[in-house]
């Protein structure tokens, strides 16, 4: 009686999925490279970085040349904390077009972004620094800053490398 009541059960199962399309389930088409790029930017509007960017790259598979989509595809993986891949991604854009600027621009700050880190990491890890380093690191950066403000530092703003440093103070 039991075994009858299981394959009844096993039959009425198979057959409503037969009669309600679910025994072939497939899984829904690939979106079209403009559905994913519309799809990646609502996406990024939604802050959801790391889908915007999966989007984005399906989309870049089918239309690599898209300079648009790898700008926005850097600023998603900026702003989802992965800025190496960011800096691969706005270097593809400068390479097709020289003049988006805003791509060089956010470009810039990506390297400012990695540059800071390595400059705590080092401070982190204990390394000594030549003796005025941190002073002529803040005065290079304050006239960064100015520059970028639309101010007329003098001369150009040049970093003093550590190296130079540990050779003035000998």
């Amino acid at each position: 009686m039991i075994k009858h009541a299981i394959l009844h059960a096993t039959m009425m199962g198979a057959l409503i999925a037969v009669v309600t399309g679910c025994a072939g389930v497939s899984s829904p088409p690939k979106p079209t490279a403009g559905e994913s790029y519309e799809l990646g930017k609502r996406a990024y509007e939604a802050g959801r970085y790391d889908r915007a960017a999966a989007l984005l790259r399906r989309h870049l598979d089918d239309a690599s040349a898209d300079s648009q989509a790898w700008y926005d595809l850097g600023n998603a993986l900026a702003r989802g904390g992965q800025p190496e891949q960011a800096l691969h991604a706005y270097n593809q854009v400068v390479s097709r077009d020289a003049s988006h600027s805003r791509a060089r621009y956010n470009r810039g700050l990506v390297r400012l972004r990695l540059g800071v880190a390595d400059m705590r990491r080092a401070q982190r890890e204990g390394g000594e620094l030549a003796p005025g380093t941190r002073a002529r690191t803040r005065r290079y950066l304050a006239c960064v800053i100015e520059r970028l403000g639309g101010g007329d530092a003098a001369g150009a703003c040049e970093p003093d490398t550590e190296g130079d440093a540990a050779r003035e103070a000998q």
